[in-house]
């Protein structure tokens, strides 16, 4: 395997960032790995193929886990709400 480029080797700390909080957060313990990976694709602006990368799995892996939690965030209010919160968390900045 080649060496992780520099984006990468950000995001792998990203990740642990977005994986602790989304563990104390309201988020699913059953969501929680897909909801970190879309946080950090989604909300951290990781190329997919680069968290694919950094999580040892396929690009159409990470675009499943993202696409499973934005179709959950639309039906569900509290899923949305626990995300929006986790979201204002890490990225106070961003609206």
């Amino acid at each position: 395997m080649t060496p992780l480029r520099p984006v990468e080797k950000g995001a792998r700390l990203a990740l642990v960032g977005i994986r602790a909080l989304v563990a104390v957060s309201a988020v699913p313990p059953s969501l929680r790995h897909a909801g970190a990976i879309h946080l950090l694709v989604q909300g951290a602006g990781v190329p997919g193929a680069s968290a694919a990368r950094i999580l040892g799995v396929s690009k159409q892996y990470v675009s499943k886990a993202c696409s499973q939690i934005e179709a959950r965030r639309v039906l569900d209010a509290d899923l949305e709400a626990a995300f929006d919160a986790v979201e204002l968390q890490l990225f106070p900045d961003e609206e």
